[in-house]
């Protein structure tokens, strides 16, 4: 088992995360083992800029959807 952004989670398992301008850390419940995901810019983001202008661009930013964090990670656990 996992902790994932304060939830735990049965492994293996596919977890859903809302974007947001924070980076998260996945834990594994025995403190073996542990991974930071970090947020990078979604290129979609880009795109906005360039279909939206400003008000695109400033949702995105707002409500965190700039951001994506990473697909796939593998994490060991002891357990």
């Amino acid at each position: 088992m996992v902790a994932v952004d304060g939830r735990t989670v049965q492994t293996p398992s596919i977890v859903t995360l809302d974007r947001g301008k924070d980076n998260l850390t996945v834990k594994c419940k025995d403190g073996s083992n542990q991974k930071l995901l970090s947020k990078k810019i979604n290129p979609v983001f880009f795109v906005n800029i360039l279909s939206g202008g400003a008000f695109g661009s400033t949702t995105d930013y707002a409500s965190g959807a700039m951001w994506q964090y990473d697909e796939n990670i593998n994490l060991e656990c002891k357990e």
